[in-house]
């Protein structure tokens, strides 16, 4: 199955329940992506350059960020629950509203004390704490 999103292709292999992988512009990135209440559960986005992209109210549970670029990306309602941003550049990014757990992965992020509209409860999470910290430590 193929959903066109502005110039960026998602295609799903196999079964359903199988990973979104993205073709086309990506990873090396689009003018502008607008992934809107998309459900990629379970996507694999590692390394994706999705800077300046809208992602809002998106289901990216389980979905593996790794390395990828969220820089300035609307993440607004955007469900995060399980999933991996582990070395993501989140520079910018506008995390207003999103769900997330305790098995959200925040280790080693790029650019995580400049998000903007982080939850409260998420600030007061001390692993996603502790992200911060290593993130604004990193970049002095």
């Amino acid at each position: 199955m193929k959903t066109k999103t502005n110039r960026c292709y998602l295609f799903k292999r196999g079964r359903e329940e199988e990973k979104v992988y993205f073709a086309g512009c990506l990873p090396t990135g689009c003018a502008r992506n607008y992934i809107l209440r998309a459900n990629l559960i379970r996507a694999d986005l590692s390394g994706a350059d999705l800077s300046d992209a809208y992602l809002c109210s998106a289901d990216f549970s389980s979905a593996d960020f790794s390395d990828a670029d969220l820089s300035n990306a609307d993440l607004s309602d955007a469900d995060l629950s399980d999933a991996d941003l582990s070395r993501a550049n989140l520079r910018s990014a506008n995390l207003s509203n999103i769900k997330w757990n305790n098995n959200t992965k925040w280790s080693n992020t790029i650019g995580l004390h400049e998000a903007r509209e982080v939850p409260e409860d998420l600030q007061q999470n001390p692993e996603f704490a502790a992200a911060v910290a290593q993130s604004e430590a990193a970049s002095l």
